[in-house]
């Protein structure tokens, strides 16, 4: 009778985590601010090294967040495939970018000069953390398991 009781419970948290999955997902629009790297190697203020890999990152994650969105509106294992890997590399895209920002000797006046990059890379890790952790959880694993491909 336990497993009966569960049904719904775990369909009522499915339904709302997908939905709060979906929002997060959309809000990683933000990352199309990532332009501003490649704009500003364009005009020679930042090193091309380091803008033109995490921007184009940026870019991609950006302007997949809301088909992905929109996708993740039914289940299916390979949504559910996408939707992990695309969160595993938008994660990596920014921890790397920081890791070389702060390692590779990039000057510090550059760094205030992306005040941006102060407000949405922590953000953004942080939706994509949250994100990941909605996903592993056993609510959404079923609806991706239970929905169609």
């Amino acid at each position: 009778m336990s497993t009966v009781q569960q049904g719904p419970n775990l369909q009522n948290s499915a339904s709302s985590n997908i939905k709060i999955v979906r929002i997060i997902t959309a809000i990683q629009v933000i990352r199309l601010a990532g332009i501003q790297l490649i704009l500003k190697v364009q005009a020679g203020l930042f090193p091309s090294y380091f803008a033109y890999p995490f921007g184009v990152g940026d870019l991609f994650i950006g302007l997949v967040a809301l088909p992905l969105a929109y996708l993740l509106r039914t289940g299916g294992t390979r949504k559910y495939a996408l939707v992990i890997a695309w969160n595993s590399v938008g994660l990596a895209d920014l921890l790397f970018a920081s890791t070389v920002a702060s390692y590779g000797g990039l000057n510090p006046t550059i760094m205030t000069d992306l005040q941006t990059a102060l407000v949405v890379v922590p953000v953004s890790i942080l939706l994509h953390v949250v994100t990941i952790a909605l996903l592993l959880t056993k609510p959404l694993k079923l609806f991706f398991s239970k929905s169609s491909v």
